[in-house]
């Protein structure tokens, strides 16, 4: 084999690796969440709350994800799940839609409550709570001066028992402009037993 052939190999190996390697780049660039085309937004750090008086299952939501367009397209969630998660009974995800006229009369997002949220969240005018899986994303995020924009919000929705639970990471997947795409929800969420002193709920209640 003369020198020139095997430079032209070593020459195309380099190549293919280059490709390869800016492949896996590329790859990893699209993974990188502030480069998502859907933004969930700083979402709440820690909240709790007590359980209802009473014994047995109960339920509670927290929200806070606002839910918005990073560029111009359109989103479908395909699909979200619990992925750290201790004591849960059930669980679903929704997603709560607030027009602008809702959010100036002062609807706010939801970080924490007791209850289903279509009924102690979704049943006033310009509120609406529907599953979020199938749940469209067309909105592109607002900027900071438009504070009583319209806005979505995805929840979470936990039943436990008297033991309660603790909820900390969640995966979202979707699909923009038919590309799949999945983040993952990073949160402390506590459903506290009443007389439990805790630091995400308090220090008990009677």
């Amino acid at each position: 084999m003369s020198f020139r052939g095997l430079g032209m190999r070593r020459l195309l190996g380099l190549s293919a690796a280059l490709a390869t390697v800016a492949a896996l780049l590329i790859a990893l660039e699209r993974r990188s969440p502030d480069l998502d085309p859907v933004s969930f937004g700083s979402g709440p750090s820690a909240f709790g709350v007590y359980a209802p008086k009473g014994t047995g299952a109960w339920t509670a939501h927290s929200g806070g994800f606002t839910t918005c367009l990073t560029r111009p397209g359109q989103a479908v969630i395909t699909g979200a799940e619990l992925i750290d998660a201790q004591g849960v009974l059930d669980s679903r995800f929704v997603v709560r839609r607030v027009t602008g006229a809702a959010h100036e009369g002062g609807a706010v997002p939801i970080y924490s409550a007791t209850g289903v949220p279509e009924k102690e969240a979704g049943h006033a005018t310009g509120v609406r709570v529907e599953p979020a899986v199938g749940a469209a994303v067309a909105r592109e995020c607002p900027s900071s001066s438009e504070p009583d924009a319209p806005f979505t919000e995805l929840m979470v929705v936990l039943t436990t028992g008297e033991g309660g639970a603790t909820v900390r990471k969640a995966r979202v997947e979707y699909t923009f402009d038919g590309e799949a795409f999945e983040t993952e929800l990073d949160w402390t969420f506590r459903l506290c037993g009443r007389s439990e002193s805790d630091e995400e709920c308090g220090e008990g209640v009677p």
